[in-house]
């Protein structure tokens, strides 16, 4: 009782600590679009919900490893629930008729218990405690559904279930294996697609030899139907990587093969039921080979083939044309082996034979395709998009509008309007490369065209006082045209021509800043400007041209200049000398760290004295209107004595003992400071250590380098719930408003924001009272909880529930619940569950143990 109550108290005040409601969002910009990995398989429910899975860990910047079900608008079905999920793939999904779902795949746990390679879910997501598989095999790739409800289980194994079985096995319908079902594939290796007919009969396809190359037919119980006969030379050049069964019993195989025995066949060929080639179908030229950097290895890549109900066939893969004529990676084709000219996707497929592709036909006849596609609309969607029955994107299908990568740089116009940079290339599923502006009231300015935008990153940006951008990064085209690194934009969008780089920079440009005279200071990666050394600091013209009265000789040097960002930062005083941060470790040859001031010719300024500088790299400097400076970065050390990340210098380099920040920001990179018109300062930073980073991704200090409570107690970003998040940007706006821009997916447990985020500068930090609004007509129990937490209302017995854990995340939510939720998966701690019924709503605290 006493290690219970001590546990109880400890997790307590770590709650109370650190308990915070979610911070008002005053401008959501759209969620992470889709998955942040491959989806491998795809299964349409009879009510038209939809069953994705793969080796995603999250889905629209929210956990969700590796199964969702999604509503068939693309939200998430919250009434199917997982809770953790797996721990890796899922490859393969049954349905069966009772609504149950048989999952297959390389994971060994399901919400934390062990559950090796199968396991059958209920329609809400939770496990089927009836079905034991016992110990399972290594990766499944394949499932199939007999008719008497028995489960055809197809993978790379050796063993199943604790019994010998090669590559393939059969479970009755309680999990159990049959043992009267003896399959001859005796070479191990592995199956990866199986197909029951309507006789029972079973077409197996995978890479084995015994008893015949790539596909082989077997009988009810397992045995060789000799009857399907494709001969010791069928497919043994290359793969076969997908079949399907025609109503009248043929069999169309797909994969990387160029002959079937021994006779040209360009990776599509149909069977007839014995075996032989059906000669009514004919590819003729077939699909164009691609070599996978090899001269030698030539293949077609089909990865996928789907029977439409009107016997027309469609063929995914590594392909960019059938025929002769373009189709990139997705065709339909007659059941001659003609093409489909009706179907026609046009450049919507990238053919990348490293992807994981799949298609599945809905019941209306419309196509789900898994795999990262564009359209011809310039419209992205992560790994998943729909198509209407002619080729054309369904736009019915919304997985997420957000920025689709993260935002590093954040610049308001004079007028108002905002740039954004980073390295995104899509915003609100509409392509987007790098860079877009947005009205005042954070809409799309179509006035500002980019048309096909940047091929790399944009770092930096500067306005200049005609409204023309300055824009740098890590690109080399812009609108298909060579720009290396930096380029002037007119306010429409076009390219500036009077500002002439011509050949540029040979490598990226981090930071880009205007002096007062209209001049440009570009500092980064770089060593030559115009194929003339200059080594990562430069200053321009107006016109692009360089300024020979700035001259920097050696410039800056470090060894590692191809790995590091050389020169991050510059800011310019108001006397015109020049501050420059970044990881360099010298100047014109003499010993200079990470941090130096140089006059307005570009000498070194002598009475500006660091010491022995920085130990690690500068990546913000920020200067006060007393002019002193304040530095966030990699550091630990500043002349020696401890400095974590982020320290205030006088205006001679010494620290100024005035300020500090003690160890807010130990275990973190500070990348970016905005200073209030009070003199208080708002960081944002990058935490490697969990509890560093539940507090200091944003954060605010006072004057002295102090934290100021009053703004948060601790801001959380989230990078697809992986405790790893960065804050690059902060734009302080003249509304009290903050626009943060970084890499992640979620802020405070909600994912509706993803990479760009509006948020009030006078971020509320509510108290744990504040927060829970107690009811008493609600109560839970047991609390502590070890497996079941059950609900009681003498009003209700329907509830809405979300649960949150310590670090303000939602980890939980569910619509329906009766009277109990199971929390056996959930790790030991004190969580936050949240009841909404009919009388009300109420906030409680229980702890799991």
């Amino acid at each position: 009782m006493k290690k219970t109550l001590l546990f109880f108290i400890l997790f307590l005040q770590l709650f109370t600590a650190h308990s915070q409601n979610t911070t008002e969002i005053t401008h959501s910009f759209g969620s992470f679009p889709g998955f942040n990995e491959d989806i491998i398989c795809i299964k349409e429910q009879p009510n038209g919900k939809i069953l994705v899975g793969g080796r995603f860990t999250s889905y629209q910047g929210a956990i969700q490893n590796r199964l969702i079900r999604l509503n068939a608008d693309g939200s998430k079905d919250t009434s199917f629930d997982i809770g953790t999920g797996f721990n890796f793939d899922v490859e393969a999904i049954v349905l069966q008729p009772d609504g149950k779902i048989v999952v297959g795949g390389s994971f060994d746990k399901f919400q934390d218990t062990t559950e090796k390679s199968v396991i059958r879910l209920n329609p809400d997501g939770s496990k089927d405690q009836s079905f034991v598989i016992g110990y399972g095999g290594n990766t499944v790739y394949a499932l199939a559904l007999q008719s008497d409800g028995k489960i055809l289980v197809g993978g790379g194994f050796q063993s199943f279930g604790g019994m010998s079985s090669k590559s393939l096995v059969r479970l009755n319908s309680n999990g159990s294996t049959d043992p009267n079902f003896k399959p001859k594939i005796s070479d191990y290796r592995y199956v990866k697609s199986l197909i029951v007919q309507p006789d029972g009969k079973i077409l197996v396809e995978g890479n084995f030899s015994i008893p015949q190359n790539e596909i082989v037919r077997l009988n009810t119980d397992g045995s060789h139907d000799t009857s399907f006969d494709i001969g010791t030379d069928g497919f043994k050049d290359n793969n076969v990587q997908s079949m399907a069964l025609q109503s009248d019993g043929k069999i169309i195989v797909a994969g990387t093969f160029s002959s079937y025995k021994g006779i040209t066949e360009n990776g599509l060929i149909r069977l007839n039921s014995d075996g032989s080639k059906d000669i009514s179908f004919e590819v003729k030229s077939g699909f164009n080979k691609i070599s996978l950097n090899n001269p030698n290895h030539i293949h077609y890549g089909i990865r996928n083939v789907v029977i439409q109900p009107d016997e027309k066939i469609l063929v995914m893969g590594n392909f960019i044309s059938y025929q002769g004529i373009n189709s990139n990676g997705l065709v339909r084709i007659n059941k001659d082996g003609s093409r489909d000219n009706s179907f026609n996707i046009d450049t919507q497929f990238i053919n990348d034979p490293t992807k994981s592709k799949t298609i599945t036909l809905q019941s209306d006849g419309k196509l789900l395709v898994g795999w990262d596609i564009t359209n011809n609309q310039n419209s992205t969607q992560k790994h998943l998009t729909r198509l209407n029955t002619d080729g054309t994107k369904d736009s019915s299908l919304s997985i997420g509008t957000g920025f689709n990568f993260p935002v590093t740089s954040i610049v308001k116009q004079n007028d108002g309007k905002i740039i954004v940079a980073g390295d995104f290339t899509n915003y609100k599923e509409v392509s987007q490369n790098n860079l877009i502006r947005l009205n005042s009231d954070k809409s799309i300015d179509y006035s500002f065209s980019i048309g096909s935008g940047f091929n790399g990153s944009v770092n930096s940006i500067a306005i200049q006082n005609d409204g023309k951008i300055i824009v740098a990064g890590k690109f080399t085209k812009y609108q298909e045209s060579n720009q290396n690194y930096l380029i002037r934009l007119n306010s429409d969008g076009t390219k500036d021509s009077s500002f002439n780089i011509g050949t540029g920079f040979d490598k990226a440009v981090n930071f880009v800043t205007l002096q007062t005279d209209g001049k440009i200071l570009v500092g980064g990666n770089f060593g030559k400007y115009q194929n003339i050394s200059q080594n990562h600091l430069i200053r321009l013209n107006t016109d692009g041209t360089k300024d020979t009265s700035f001259n920097i000789g050696s410039g800056f040097y470090n060894p590692m200049a191809d790995a590091v960002n050389v020169i991050k930062t510059i800011v310019i005083q108001s006397d015109g000398k020049i501050l420059v941060g970044g990881n360099f470790d010298m100047f014109k040859g003499s010993y200079q760290d990470n941090l130096i001031r140089l006059n307005a010719d570009g000498t070194k300024d002598t009475g500006f004295n660091i010491g022995t500088g920085f130990s690690s790299s500068i990546y913000s400097l920020t200067l006060q209107p007393d002019q002193k400076i304040l530095v966030g970065g990699a550091f630990e050390v500043y002349q020696g004595s401890n400095a974590n990340h982020f320290i205030r210098l006088n205006t001679d380099g010494n620290k100024d003992n005035s300020f500090d920040s003690g160890i807010t920001f130990q275990d973190c990179i500070v990348y970016s400071t905005v200073l209030q018109n009070d003199g208080k300062i708002i960081v944002g930073s990058y935490a490697s250590n969990q509890q560093k980073y539940i507090e200091n991704n944003l954060v605010r200090l006072n004057t002295d380098g102090s934290r100021d409570t009053s703004f948060g107690n601790g801001i959380t970003f989230f990078n697809n719930n992986k405790t790893n998040a960065t804050v690059y940007s902060i734009l302080l706006q003249q509304n009290n408003q903050l626009l943060i821009g970084g890499d992640f997916t979620a802020y405070q447990g909600n994912n509706l924001s993803a990479f760009l985020i509006g948020i009030p500068e006078n971020a509320p930090n509510l108290s744990n009272e504040d927060f829970i609004k107690e009811n008493k007509s609600f109560s839970v129990w047991p609390n502590p909880v070890k497996n079941t937490l059950n609900i009681n209302s003498l009003q209700d017995s329907n509830y809405s529930i979300k649960i949150y854990d310590l670090l303000g995340r939602l980890i939980y939510t569910k619509e329906n619940v009766n009277t109990s939720i199971d929390v056996s998966s959930f790790t030991s701690g004190l969580y936050l569950i949240k009841i909404k019924a009919g009388s009300g709503e109420t906030s409680q605290k229980f702890i799991k143990i």
